[in-house]
């Protein structure tokens, strides 16, 4: 099918020269939409009816009427895994496992668990299954943001069944279905597989956010009911002010890191919930958050399970992902920290189902106290929040780093027209942080023009030197 064949997108620029400039970069989705995969994502929203159920391959998922339970499911998915997959067929029958030996959860947990490096081992056919080769599929990469990249692949249909989740998730942030002739404003270097259905639930993607006057210009003809930005390029456009007045009903927030403190400060700004999705290239999206503050997980789409958690209820994200049937993704370790929400009722806003407390980053990415202790990435995020992100705050980008067993470091940019970052912030940051790592540990202040990148484009407001992540204490 030909590009030109499907709804033209790109042609709403209204003539504003920076946004057509920005819309034409183009997004790695591009290659993949067709016209045939709209009309089956409409088919599918039209019938309110989940994608695995009509798309996903003979024996992936068990299903009677179009329902099955929990452990069915995962059941015949390790079955399909272990008959069709040669990664898995050695894996697992190394640990002896045999077709048919799912038959409850805790049959399930004896599987091992499987992260990006043990992925890495395997040639990319090894991690398909029979009939698709890496030649007829197609794959996005990792941010690389962890150090270790990773090609996850995809087909088609995996691809539909991930924009009927999108509909979904935005559905949420209106508090009913989104109407189709609703526009989704996307700035991002990428966005979701499909930009339109046959011209409806609409998608218009710029890589990044253009002047001030040019967005105005813009959010005002357009009138989007969602949009989708990075953190960072929030902090841009707070300028703009109150995004309701453009029709916005929310603001969607991924690919960075971001704690409550910062989103409220956010819909202070913009009038508007600012809500935060946890996903990533390998499982898409596996939750997010709600009006309640909570993040809802995406069960229709994965397993969640959070392991070997802490006196404080945090442990390691593994998922198995149900859509996943070309790369199969069973009990795989996401690298980041969760703990699930205490009440097991209906959430107070309304929807059912698993819902995580808070998210705590990559499991990684810390900081070593002197004693030993780990200092998590959310502690050390909501802290320089609390400090640097209000409307007053003088630096435009920071980055603090652990240098040293006894020693920290902030880089910062100041916003233009700022001379000095004021000693009290400085000594805020040195108190608490001392209060942190230990009597004795000290912080270095670095005033920087820019700062150098992080492994991805993504900012990072905090990391661990890896000399450090490997202290024996």
């Amino acid at each position: 099918m030909s590009q030109t064949d499907l709804y033209n997108v790109k042609a709403h620029h209204h003539d504003i020269p920076e946004i057509y400039e920005l819309c034409q970069a183009g997004v790695p989705e591009d290659e993949l939409e067709t016209l045939e995969m709209q009309t089956k994502v409409a088919r599918f929203w039209s019938e309110a009816r989940h994608p695995t159920l009509g798309l996903s391959p003979d024996n992936w998922l068990f299903s009677k009427d179009g329902k099955s339970d929990v452990v069915s499911k995962l059941s015949a998915m390790v079955d399909f895994a272990f008959t069709q997959v040669p990664m898995y067929r050695e894996i697992y029958g190394n640990a002896g496992y045999e077709a048919g030996s799912i038959r409850s959860l805790d049959d399930f947990k004896k599987l091992p668990i499987l992260t990006r490096a043990d992925l890495n081992c395997w040639a990319d056919d090894d991690r398909l299954s029979s009939g698709n080769k890496v030649s007829e599929t197609y794959f996005v990469g990792t941010s690389g943001s962890s150090g270790q990249s990773l090609k996850v692949f995809y087909d088609q249909k995996a691809a539909i069944t991930e924009t009927y989740e999108s509909l979904v998730q935005f559905s949420s942030y209106v508090g009913g279905r989104l109407s189709p002739d609703a526009w989704i404003y996307n700035i991002h270097m990428s966005r979701g597989w499909l930009s339109s259905l046959k011209g409806k639930y609409r998608t218009f993607t710029i890589s990044e956010p253009a002047s001030i006057k040019a967005m105005t210009d813009h959010l005002s003809k357009i009138r989007p009911a969602i949009m989708c930005a990075l953190p960072s390029h929030l902090s841009e456009l707070a300028p703009i002010g109150d995004m309701s007045k453009f029709g916005i009903r929310a603001i969607s927030t991924n690919s960075e890191q971001s704690s409550r403190l910062e989103r409220k400060n956010f819909e202070s700004i913009f009038g508007v919930p600012v809500l935060d999705e946890y996903s990533s290239v390998e499982l898409g999206v596996i939750a997010y958050e709600g009006f309640c503050g909570s993040y809802h997980v995406n069960e229709d789409g994965l397993h969640i399970e959070i392991v070997d958690p802490d006196e404080g209820g945090f442990g390691r994200v593994v998922a198995t992902d149900f859509r996943s049937w070309v790369m199969p993704l069973i009990r795989y370790d996401q690298g980041d920290l969760a703990a699930w929400s205490n009440n097991i009722d209906i959430c107070k806003c309304g929807r059912p189902g698993k819902r995580f407390r808070d998210l705590r980053g990559r499991a990684d990415d810390y900081f070593l106290a002197m004693d030993g202790k780990k200092i998590p990435s959310a502690t050390l995020l909501n802290l320089v929040d609390t400090l640097f992100t209000s409307p007053e705050s003088p630096l435009r980008e920071f980055r603090l780093q652990q240098v040293a067993p006894d020693r920290a470091q902030l880089d910062y940019v100041l916003r233009d027209g700022e001379i000095v970052m004021p000693m009290t912030m400085q000594s805020s940051l040195e108190q608490k942080l001392v209060n942190l790592m230990g009597e004795g540990s000290r912080v270095e202040f670095m005033c920087r023009e820019a700062l150098d990148s992080t492994p991805s484009y993504k900012r990072k407001k905090s990391c661990v030197n890896s000399d450090h992540k490997s202290d024996p204490r």
